[in-house]
């Protein structure tokens, strides 16, 4: 289960990693659209992730609310 800060933390290396890809792209580095590539499907797996955890958490409530 992943908590606030952790998700914060993940978006934050995320956010970095997307910064050093645009600069290595902007610098010639052919490495750097796979690295900016990398970091944007990073936080849309963060993303995902939260959402169905926020899923989750809202079925087990209205769960416990029809008991």
């Amino acid at each position: 289960m992943m908590t606030v800060n952790e998700f914060w933390a993940r978006l934050a290396i995320n956010a970095v990693i997307i910064l050093v890809g645009v600069v290595l792209l902007a610098s010639g580095v052919g490495l750097g659209g796979l690295i900016l590539v990398v970091g944007v499907l990073g936080g849309i797996w963060t993303a995902i992730r939260a959402k169905r955890q926020t899923d989750k958490m809202n079925r087990a409530i209205a769960e416990k609310r029809r008991r």
